[in-house]
């Protein structure tokens, strides 16, 4: 098979989150970088005493935990006061997240979270010294992530 000429990078992703699912907030511009695990099928094993491999069976899926890394930014209109917010409001505001790894364009694929709470968010913190820009990262802990088109 000769090699893939299609390969793209993240380098013009469009991130946004939505409180109803409807109406989306563009946060690309502060957003660094986005990165999803878990989402694992859930299996099990038993051995028997006439044979010498397992009888495997699978289960349900576990849930998806996408985190992404935002610019520190002190503005309330930005992301990290935003998702600070949903964060910290008692119980937690649910929301979705989702992103398009080559952009926008019509057609392009769009993975969009399950509406769910964020798990964790950090405070800003650093280098005293070194001079790069503020970061902080969130986890939301999604029980779905679906694949569409922009």
């Amino acid at each position: 098979m000769a090699q893939t000429a299609l390969a793209i990078s993240f380098v013009d992703a469009k991130i946004e989150y939505s409180t109803d699912g409807a109406a989306w907030n563009d946060i690309s511009g502060e957003v660094n970088t986005v990165e999803v695990s878990g989402g694992d099928r859930n299996s099990g094993e038993i051995f028997t005493a006439a044979g010498d491999i397992p009888i495997i069976t699978f289960g349900k899926l576990n849930p998806w935990d996408v985190s992404c890394t935002v610019v520190y930014t002190e503005s309330a209109t930005e992301a990290f006061e935003r998702l600070r917010g949903f964060h910290q409001a008692t119980g937690g505001t649910s929301l979705q997240l989702r992103w398009a790894p080559i952009g926008s364009g019509t057609g392009n694929s769009q993975y969009t979270c399950g509406t769910s709470k964020l798990t964790s968010f950090e405070m800003p913190g650093g280098e005293v010294g070194g001079g790069e820009p503020l970061s902080v990262a969130f986890v939301q802990r999604t029980p779905s992530i679906t694949k569409g088109t922009t």
